[in-house]
């Protein structure tokens, strides 16, 4: 729950010419921390990182399961070869594989800024 001001930074920068969407099996004890200012060290709340978020718990939807992809997709109006999905989860990265979205997939805690100045 402590992500580092830097990536959430990096997060920002690519707002500059990129759509950012959140997509997270979450609860609403999570988000309700999340949604507020202790969310970052910048006292901002998760939802001034991203363009749009996408809930589970709002959606009735979950990782890995195809739909809450598809739902996402469909309401970001998002083509998927044109659209990077990045995920710790193997399940979700191939679900996302599976329906034309390009993917990464780091390791749990890595610093994953250079690879993915790297990828796009």
């Amino acid at each position: 729950m402590d992500v580092p001001q830097e990536k959430l930074d990096y997060i920002l920068d690519l707002r500059k010419n990129y759509k950012v969407y959140l997509l997270s099996n979450t609860n609403p004890y999570i988000q309700a921390w999340a949604r507020s200012e202790r969310f970052s060290e910048a006292g901002r709340p998760i939802g001034d990182y991203f363009d749009k978020m996408y809930a589970s718990y709002e959606i009735g939807l979950t990782k890995p399961d195809p739909a809450i992809f598809e739902y996402m997709l469909k309401d970001a109006t998002m083509v998927p070869d044109e659209t990077l999905f990045i995920d710790d989860g193997k399940a979700n990265i191939e679900v996302a594989v599976a329906l034309g979205i390009h993917t990464y997939q780091p390791i749990n805690g890595e610093d994953w800024r250079a690879e993915l100045d790297h990828i796009i």
